[in-house]
């Protein structure tokens, strides 16, 4: 059966080694694995969700947290639809990294009002953990983020995470306007949100 699905684009951020292509891995096929290699440059995953009896592809952009890839990670922040943090729960300097990310962010796109969503990682090492709940939980809400703690290994809240971030009010209204104003007909693909497009997938039942 063919069905009209539309695309948003989130860009997920971080420094090297903080989970970033452990947790999209655990997201889109809920798999694991320890041995899995830095990122080079930028990695992309997607995953197709139903909202409202609508598909919605999500694309997710794993850019490299390497300083020497910081320039290629710059050029993906035009144009996303979202931001995801993550932060390695385990690193003593990942809350400076918090901070140092978001600053990339109103860098690039000083107008942009879209939410960022913070994901601390490695939850399931709690006895490596230095940085608490509590403290974590202060940096979002001073830059009024939305966090949610995560383990890529055991999936805890792994799940809960993308969903709570793609159910976010400002994401729904987005889709819900798409779709009333273009009514899923070609000829109305003008699109009311930066840089989005259509696109068709053939999803078998």
């Amino acid at each position: 059966m063919r069905l009209r699905a539309y695309f948003i684009r989130i860009v997920i951020l971080g420094k090297d080694r903080a989970g970033k292509s452990c947790l999209l891995l655990s997201y889109t096929s809920e798999g694991f694995s320890e041995d899995y290699l830095n990122t080079i440059g930028v990695d992309y995953k997607a995953k197709l969700i139903e909202f409202e009896g609508k598909f919605i592809r999500v694309q997710l952009w794993d850019t490299a947290g390497q300083e020497r890839f910081h320039a290629i990670t710059s050029w993906y922040l035009r144009g996303a639809d979202g931001f995801i943090i993550v932060m390695d729960l385990t690193s003593p300097a990942a809350l400076d990294t918090v901070t140092s990310w978001r600053s990339k962010v109103k860098e690039k796109l000083p107008e942009n009002k879209v939410p960022i969503l913070l994901i601390g990682t490695k939850v399931d090492l709690d006895h490596d953990r230095v940085i608490s709940y509590d403290e974590a939980k202060k940096l979002a809400d001073e830059l009024n983020f939305i966090y949610v703690e995560t383990s890529a290994k055991t999936r805890k809240n792994v799940d809960k995470a993308f969903e709570i971030y793609q159910e976010a009010s400002w994401i729904i209204n987005r889709i819900t306007i798409y779709f009333k104003n273009n009514d899923l007909k070609c000829s109305s693909c003008y699109t009311l949100w930066d840089q989005m497009d259509c696109l068709y997938f053939d999803i078998t039942y």
